[in-house]
């Protein structure tokens, strides 16, 4: 396909995601609104069933919210229309946040989940700067795949984090003793809507976004990520980010 051509269809394309979320996200106001009515102010003349029922849509627009979050943020990214907004945080806290957020978003999956700050002491915690909105989503998105594509037998999911003096930069590590990704595979675990079929198998919803748009927000912060993966063994997401962003 001619350069010319393939440019055109992207462009289309980021053109059609935009219209989509915009719509997506007027529709599923409501819903997320009236459930949570019904969840917080007539509770008690619900049966036991209706609120599983209703629970169950609340979440379902809850995902989708944050569906049409990551793929808005992701037009912005490439667009270069993302502010960002950079706040002194301690990294063990925030970390410990987004894992409880993740957890919240699979209440029917049960894994144990290990948080260790690898340098350093409880004493002494890490303080960074990062955009707090930004490094979550990635980090939820990391957690939230190590969750599941990890079988349910042998859901652990280990979560640390240090610092590296030579990149000026500390680095959070992600693993988890799942799936895995096919050798021949890993190559396109960035690439925008592709996903292996051990994955599709074990998840078979999802679009394939969330690692392409965690590299746009890693890059966007001045960091990196990459991984290592074993397949049918485990999988070690990485993310560093600058200890000093500009």
């Amino acid at each position: 396909m001619p350069r010319s051509r393939k440019k055109a269809l992207e462009r289309m394309q980021d053109d059609f995601i935009w219209v989509l979320t915009h719509q997506l996200r007027t529709i599923v106001t409501p819903i997320k609104l009236f459930s949570d009515m019904l969840l917080t102010n007539r509770a008690e003349a619900l049966t036991e069933k209706q609120r599983a029922y209703v629970q169950n849509i609340h979440t379902a627009a809850n995902r989708l919210t944050e569906a049409v979050r990551d793929l808005l943020n992701g037009y912005r990214i490439q667009a270069g229309e993302v502010e960002l907004v950079y706040e002194s945080t301690l990294l063990g806290d925030f970390i410990k946040g987004i894992v409880e957020e993740a957890r919240r978003g699979e209440p029917t999956r049960i894994c144990t989940v290990r948080l260790e700050q690898t340098q350093g002491t409880k004493e002494t915690p890490l303080t960074v700067s990062v955009d707090k909105l930004l490094t979550g989503q990635v980090l939820k998105a990391l957690v939230h795949n190590a969750t599941i594509y990890s079988p349910r037998d042998r859901c652990a999911i280990m979560v640390s984090w240090h610092t590296d003096a030579k990149k000026d930069a500390v680095v959070v590590c992600v693993a988890d003793q799942g799936v895995g990704i096919p050798k021949h595979m890993q190559k396109n675990v960035f690439n925008r809507l592709f996903r292996a079929p051990n994955a599709l198998k074990m998840h078979p919803e999802g679009l394939g976004f969330d690692l392409y748009l965690a590299r746009l927000i890693m890059g966007a912060l001045g960091g990196d990520i990459w991984f290592l993966s074993e397949p049918d063994k485990e999988t070690k997401f990485f993310i560093s980010l600058p200890l000093h962003p500009k």
